[in-house]
């Protein structure tokens, strides 16, 4: 005899009826004790588990839930319905390989299961087998080719195949199902991004907004378009929509960061980085960032900090591992100690980075490359050949899969038995109102042989001004890159280029990626940033005779080429002469001034010791520093510096340094027409301003530096045999200042000197000539069947 009779299936059949009204109608408490009365009473009744675990999914108790369904299957595994929902559940906490042999099984006992298929596929997305997700959904398309989210996953995967107009395709085919389909605006925006077809992209995000005016991401989404259209105040009104909608919204507090990143408002950057944090703590790239605005500031330490923040909370991303790195530079010198331990840690970062990249492979390399820059390496004043060659591997490492794919068009040029010009392609940020286009670039364009060399200009900056002008009159071809790099590599192959110049390697991220990839048969660099490049794919460093030592070939990674003098074509640049009142500027007319315009970084800590022993054996001077907003927080900490420097040797730093703010070039001109002495910055000189000193008939005192870059000034007046000013150590700088300063007659002598030959500085034309002889050498070189315009011929023999 049965001890356990099962209960009556019709009473069961009606209790789960019940329940699943109380279900149905939000009863949730009621509906949940009907399912248990059932279970009570037969505890593998597969309906009463399958819908107690939907419930407890309603709920949000996702462990319950699971442990339901898993009985529910326990007791009857015939359902594709059960193993459907386990995979959701599975797939909800990021249980992948278990969701994938759900929807599988699933499929398995219903092939035509379409929601179970279409996971399938999104699973194996998120596993990157890319090519078995594509197969599965396009097979889930021919079964239903009206069924929309598949066009939605499809999209998807072929976004992470970056086939990017064909996923844009499948999410018009989404939109065209289901016009008012949210997230496939979202996404088709995001693929029309990848693209740079931005105003696209704010149209799809707008509309996603329209469909949805409380869609927070929408907003969020039309603020990263508007930033990558360098349109930074309407981003920013993006994000505080986002913002308003969703208080909590830590990406639209961390975007809003790098828009006021791109305005130059660090503080603000700062602040919403930090409220990023405050709602997200384990937020990587708001780590990062905070640590970027961090070290701007020159808080070394605590930017240490957030760039190992962000590498704790995310260890497998490049980004973070590239940022702590490259963040072991200090942007500020505040010690020689300091200085020495962090040039051993950027080594030791770079070596154990390159390490793992070359065993993780890193899909999002190049997005790495240029985000940050060793720049102020630079400012240290040491050889820097093996650092930034070890730097120069590595990013040259991380491109690699754009250089494979140029790899596969041939490089050299078709034939022609009809003479050609060389084609020179410059790239750069700065062909505008900027040091480097004054010093370098504008001569270049301006008086090179045209009927030899014709130059194409790849511009990577925004601004467009009467320089800009200039150089779009004197370009062959003019193209305004885009912050797409796959683009701009196709613009730059189209042209063909004989040799590409890269005027200021390490102030710019596009130009930076750009110059890790091989994209023309001779490739140079140029002192707009006057380091070595480190850059294996860097053929030549342009320099000049006057910048350079004997030995200093063995500061560079490229072949180094000497121009003659100072390797410019230098064109004076005409300023409007107005008055600065010194009074207003809290300065005394009546005491010595000496001009101290260097920005704040290139004044080494090691160097303070000048400023001392001029200010006691003058007794009476005024230091004239320039702060400027952007670098109002390393202004201070100079500041500060130096006043501790003065309080050390007991003297009042109150009385000797002044910090004035930042003067238009005009202003510049007449303080320093009004001051005794330009004080160049010592191991990191100054070109332009020493330049504009010497216009206003200025005594430079400078040291003749170990390398090029502390010898910009000093070149500069050697090629105007102004040699008396030119020092070789700390005691002769602070002997030459304090002369200049009492010997009014040594002044006058200098300053008539320096009228009488300033000339020699402007307009060179034997640099000219010599450029081009050098680049035809290098050209026929690397190309020696070129035939060239007969006029070639005349500049080869010169």
């Amino acid at each position: 005899m049965n001890e356990n009779p099962l209960p009556n299936e019709l009473v069961i059949a009606e209790k789960i009826g019940r329940a699943f009204e109380l279900h149905q109608a939000n009863r949730l408490a009621e509906a949940a004790a009907g399912y248990q009365e059932i279970l009570n009473l037969q505890p593998y009744h597969y309906d009463a588990l399958h819908l107690s675990g939907l419930l407890c999914k309603s709920q949000g108790r996702v462990e319950d839930s699971i442990s339901y369904i898993r009985q529910a299957i326990q007791a009857d595994a015939s359902h594709a319905d059960a193993h459907f929902n386990l995979g959701g559940l599975y797939l909800l906490s990021a249980r992948h390989e278990q969701a994938l042999q759900c929807f599988s099984q699933a499929v398995s006992l219903q092939p035509d299961y379409l929601p179970a298929i279409n996971n399938q596929a999104e699973v194996l997305r998120l596993f990157e087998r890319y090519d078995q997700a594509l197969a599965i959904i396009e097979h889930l398309i021919q079964l239903n080719p009206d069924y929309q989210i598949a066009y939605q996953t499809q999209g998807a995967i072929l976004f992470g195949l970056a086939r990017y107009e064909d996923a844009a395709d499948s999410y018009q085919k989404a939109i065209a199902l289901k016009a008012n389909d949210v997230t496939a605006y979202l996404n088709l925006g995001a693929v029309q991004t990848k693209l740079h077809r931005l105003s696209e992209a704010l149209r799809s995000y707008e509309t996603a907004a329209e469909l949805k005016p409380d869609c927070a991401e929408a907003y969020l989404n039309q603020g990263v378009a508007h930033k990558a259209m360098r349109q930074f105040d309407a981003a920013l009104r993006c994000y505080d929509k986002a913002i308003a909608l969703k208080p909590n919204y830590a990406e639209a507090y961390s975007n809003k960061g790098i828009s006021f990143e791109s305005l130059k408002q660090m503080s603000e950057a700062l602040a919403c980085y930090d409220q990023a944090i405050a709602l997200k703590a384990d937020y990587a790239n708001a780590w990062s960032n905070r640590g970027n605005v961090l070290r701007s500031f020159g808080d070394y330490d605590e930017a240490i900090g957030s760039y190992e923040n962000a590498l704790r909370f995310s260890s497998g991303a490049l980004g973070a591992r590239f940022s702590l790195a490259i963040g072991r530079i200090p942007t500020f010198s505040v010690s020689h100690e300091q200085e020495h331990n962090a040039r051993s840690a950027f080594r030791q970062e770079i070596e154990a980075l390159s390490d793992w990249v070359s065993l993780n492979h890193p899909a999002e390399g190049a997005d790495a490359v240029g985000s940050l820059q060793p720049f102020y390496l630079a400012y240290q004043e040491q050889d820097n050949k093996a650092l930034l060659a070890s730097y120069g591997e590595l990013c040259v490492q991380l491109m690699q899969p754009f250089q494979a794919e140029i790899d596969q068009i041939p490089m050299t040029h078709v034939q022609s038995t009809n003479a050609r010009k060389i084609r020179l392609g410059i790239v750069s940020a700065h062909l505008c109102n900027h040091s480097v286009w004054h010093a370098i670039l504008k001569g270049w364009y301006q008086a090179l042989n045209k009927s030899v060399f014709e130059i194409h200009s790849i511009y990577t900056g925004t601004t467009d001004d009467q320089q800009t002008t200039i150089a779009k009159a004197e370009s062959a071809s003019f193209y305004q890159a885009s912050n797409n790099l796959g683009v701009t590599i196709q613009a730059i192959k189209r042209i063909k280029p004989d040799v590409l110049i890269y005027p200021e390697i390490g102030m710019d991220v596009m130009t930076t990626k750009l110059a890790c990839l091989r994209l023309a048969p001779v490739q140079m660099a140029t002192w707009g940033h006057p380091e070595t490049t480190g850059l294996p794919t860097m053929d030549y460093y342009l320099s000049a005779e006057s910048f350079e030592a004997e030995k200093s070939d063995d500061y560079y990674s490229e072949q180094l080429i000497r121009l003659p003098n100072l390797g410019c074509y230098y064109t004076p640049v005409e300023i409007a002469s107005i008055d600065v009142s010194l009074d207003g500027l809290g300065l005394d007319a009546n005491r010595p001034i000496l001009i101290c315009a260097g920005v704040p970084y290139k004044y080494s800590a090691r160097y303070d010791e000048i400023l001392i022993e001029i200010a006691k054996k003058l007794s009476d001077c005024q230091f004239v520093f320039f702060r400027s907003d952007i670098r109002d927080k390393i202004s201070d900490k100079l500041q500060q510096r130096l006043t501790q420097s003065f309080d050390r040797h007991k003297l009042d730093a109150e009385k000797f340094v002044y910090f004035i703010p930042w003067q238009s070039s005009a202003g510049f001109y007449s303080l320093m027409r009004q001051a005794d002495v330009y004080l160049d910055t010592i191991g990191f000189s100054g070109f332009n301003t020493a330049v504009k000193a010497l216009e206003c008939k200025l005594p430079v005192v400078t040291i003749k530096g170990r390398f090029m870059r502390g010898r910009l000034a000093s070149g500069t007046l050697e090629v105007m045999g102004v040699t008396e000013t030119i020092t070789h150590d700390v005691g002769e700088y602070v002997e030459c200042a304090v002369k200049l300063v009492q010997d009014e007659q040594f002044n006058q002598s200098i300053r008539h000197k320096i009228e009488a030959s300033i000339s020699r500085v402007y307009r060179d034309v034997a640099v000219i000539r010599a450029l081009e002889r050098q680049l035809l050498h290098a050209v026929m070189k690397s190309n020696p069947g070129l035939k060239l315009p007969k006029t070639a011929g005349k500049i080869q023999q010169g």
